[in-house]
């Protein structure tokens, strides 16, 4: 009968003490968790190699996400049926590591003037090619966590050794292979270049989001083997790991809309050597090439100084971009004031007022859909084959003459590839929209094959897919579920649909169209004008004969 309350006493004694220990155990598991398997922040330094939701990989088969010849970065290291193409890696790796080796053999020869020999009395070239590449290990090993970093999934790999030896064999890879063309002759002996089939898929694997590894440790790897790369450079001084991807897809057929400008880079060269990895090269490289519409124009107070000197009766020295640029500035002044006056009226209660009518600026983002090529081409809007100095990304509406300028593209088998991955850029990690707009865009330019036709007719498509369907079927799922809120051509695409609209335009764009389209249409349309002209000449002629009496 004692015991009884010793354990009523005991029980709420162990309840507490349980309480406080399952809540560090849950703290502790969740604490664990943060630290090592929540995803970094994107901010600038954070993770920029992402993985592409499952559901855009199963859009396309096969997937155009995922490497089909080797494998590059951890994501697909594993995979079994890219396990044929390792050997291939490690071939390039020693090759430029041995090549590497002998150019600094034979700096060290030329100033100190002194023979090596081993034992068997051979000359000794190569035996510094292991001390290069402990070189290469210790820089990348002590970038690993950053290295780490840039992916936005935990990477099974094991610290050090297999995650440091993947690094330095892939990167010595992409080195080598890039650096093989654009010499007078192949760095290596080697069936890759000999092999078309995969040295194409190699070319498209290298570009996908996927299948990359960061920027800096290929620039960290090229400055230890840059002797090697600069042999046969026809300017070895000028060479860097920008223009060494540059003259790549130059001289490969792959990549057709890569901006001609030799001097592109000196534009914005702090944009490019910040580079999250090679796809994100590329994308920085098209940015740079285009023209904003929102932001192109000069400032206000660059216009209000050509003013001043205008009324002072100074000559001014003004170019195109700037005369437009004034044009668009005056239009913008305009339209505010047409707004301004609006509002007034309303405050006197004139009468209903539509502020939504001409409210547009050439600073909205919003979103607008256009009709196809082949409604614009009716309503009397003239496509134009655009600048190939630039990005195929800049695309101009001249909305005073009813022209719509594009750039031309070339379409290949790689093509579809390409937009897929920059589009995957922007949506997971850039924040930009410009490659995204541009889908959109073109998919409301082209609906059918006869919207292909309008354009291709222009020079502004050339395709080497087949027929106009398969270009059509391209562009029509290039935007699907894709976010484009902040729509980068939206200012062309109110101007657009504004043309569009007036009826005007309609109607000479049709009598163009029906009556004067060919030589005959036009003689036939001139014979019964003259026609008409002689008809009413006889006609007023006999009037006149019976009113006029006869001297």
């Amino acid at each position: 009968m004692e015991s009884s309350p010793v354990q009523e006493k005991s029980i709420p004694d162990e309840k507490p003490h349980v309480s406080i220990s399952m809540q560090e155990l849950i703290a502790s598991s969740i604490k664990e968790k943060l630290e090592t398997s929540a995803p970094r922040s994107r901010k600038k330094g954070g993770c920029s190699i992402h993985r592409v939701p499952e559901k855009f990989h199963k859009m396309i088969e096969p997937s155009v996400y995922k490497p089909e010849a080797i494998s590059i970065g951890p994501y697909h290291c594993k995979n079994d049926s890219l396990q044929a193409t390792q050997d291939l890696k490690l071939l390039y790796a020693h090759n430029l590591l041995t090549k590497t080796a002998n150019q600094k053999f034979k700096k060290e020869e030329e100033t100190t003037h002194t023979i090596k020999l081993d034992s068997s009395g051979k000359l000794v070239t190569a035996e510094g090619w292991s001390i290069i590449l402990e070189e290469c290990i210790s820089s990348i090993e002590k970038m690993e966590t950053i290295i780490r970093e840039r992916y936005s999934e935990p990477i099974d790999l094991d610290r050090g050794r297999e995650f440091v030896e993947m690094m330095v064999i892939d990167g010595l890879f992409i080195i080598g292979f890039l650096a093989g063309p654009c010499q007078d002759k192949y760095i290596f002996d080697d069936l890759l270049y000999c092999n078309d089939w995969l040295s194409i898929a190699v070319r498209h694997d290298l570009l996908l989001l996927e299948n990359q590894i960061p920027w800096f440790v290929l620039k960290c790897l090229f400055n230890i083997i840059l002797d090697a790369v600069l042999i046969d450079q026809p300017d070895p001084e000028g060479t860097s790991l920008e223009m060494l991807v540059i003259q790549f897809f130059k001289s490969s057929s792959f990549l057709y809309m890569l901006p001609t400008e030799k001097d592109l880079l000196k534009t914005h060269p702090d944009q490019c050597e910040n580079a999250e990895h090679l796809l994100d090269f590329l994308f920085i490289l098209h940015q740079n090439g285009k023209k904003d519409p929102a932001i192109s124009s000069p400032s206000s107070w660059k216009i209000l100084k050509i003013l001043l000197k205008l009324k002072d009766n100074k000559v001014v020295k003004s170019t195109e971009p700037v005369y437009s640029s004034m044009k668009l500035f005056i239009q913008t002044l305009i339209t505010k004031l047409q707004l301004l006056c609006r509002k007034f009226v309303r405050v006197f209660s004139v009468g209903p007022i539509d502020e939504n009518k001409d409210s547009y600026s050439y600073n909205s983002r919003r979103m607008e859909f256009i009709p196809s090529a082949t409604e614009l081409s009716r309503a009397g809007v003239k496509f134009k084959k655009g600048s190939t100095k630039g990005s195929f990304l800049d695309v101009n509406f001249r909305r005073e003459e009813g022209i719509l300028e594009i750039p031309p593209i070339y379409l290949c088998d790689g093509t579809e590839t390409l937009f897929r991955n920059l589009i995957a850029c922007e949506q997971l990690y850039k924040g930009s929209h410009v490659m995204s707009s541009y889908a959109t865009l073109m998919d409301c330019l082209i609906n059918s094959p006869d919207d292909v036709k309008v354009l291709r007719k222009q020079e502004i498509i050339t395709s080497y897919l087949g027929c106009d369907e398969d270009v059509a079927d391209i562009f029509n799922k290039l935007s699907v579920e894709i976010c484009n809120d902040n729509n980068y051509y939206a200012p062309y695409t109110i101007g657009i649909n504004k043309y569009y609209k007036k009826r005007r335009h309609i109607w000479k764009a049709a009598l163009k169209r029906e009556y004067f389209s060919n030589p005959w249409t036009i003689v036939s349309v001139l014979a019964a004008v003259l026609l008409i002209a002689l008809t009413i000449t006889s006609t007023v002629f006999g009037i006149l004969s019976f009113l006029v009496p006869k001297s």
